[in-house]
């Protein structure tokens, strides 16, 4: 469903995860690479977190806009890492994550959580007929946000607050 949503310019990778995360198909455009790749079922041990950071580090490695995007129980059974490090991987690296719930079993407040610390949002789906709403959502978010940097010409570092006014139009918007 995810993959409908990729516009001609934008690129996936494709990762699944057990005992430990696989890359199933590297960056590409092509959808139908994408979609050859996207063969997975459920089933044993979850290396939830050490998955996430590798999907961060994947991600932070492209130029342009990313994101991470889970989908899992967020039963996390076989791991190096945990919570915290999933964060601080994706915080360091500027990723937000996305995490979707899957089922009634989902872990919620883990899910919750790593999304809402890394700027991404969570997304509970009681079954798969759910994910079609959820990319589409998910994919407008990506593509509209928008990361702002400023560079003071102050170079005081007294710690003092400074304001910044930003104005921003949207195309066609006067």
């Amino acid at each position: 469903e995810f993959i409908n949503t990729l516009g001609a310019n934008d690129e996936a990778l494709l990762m699944s995860f057990g005992d430990d995360p696989r890359i199933d198909q590297r960056w590409t455009q092509n959808q139908s690479e994408l979609r050859k790749a996207n063969d997975f079922f459920a089933d044993g041990n979850t290396a939830l977190y050490s998955a996430t950071q590798t999907a961060v580090e994947e991600t932070a490695s492209r130029s342009g806009r990313g994101a991470a995007i889970v989908l899992t129980d967020g039963q996390s059974t076989s791991e190096q890492a945990d919570l915290a490090d999933a964060v601080a991987t994706a915080n360091a690296r500027g990723v937000p994550v996305y995490t979707i719930g899957l089922g009634f079993g989902a872990n919620e407040q883990k899910l919750k959580s790593l999304a809402s610390q890394t700027g991404g949002e969570y997304y509970f789906a009681p079954d798969s007929s759910d994910l079609h709403s959820i990319y589409n959502s998910i994919s407008q978010n990506i593509n509209n946000a928008y990361k702002i940097t400023s560079t003071t010409t102050n170079p005081t570092a007294d710690a003092t607050n400074r304001s910044v006014a930003t104005t921003v139009t949207a195309i066609g918007e006067r």
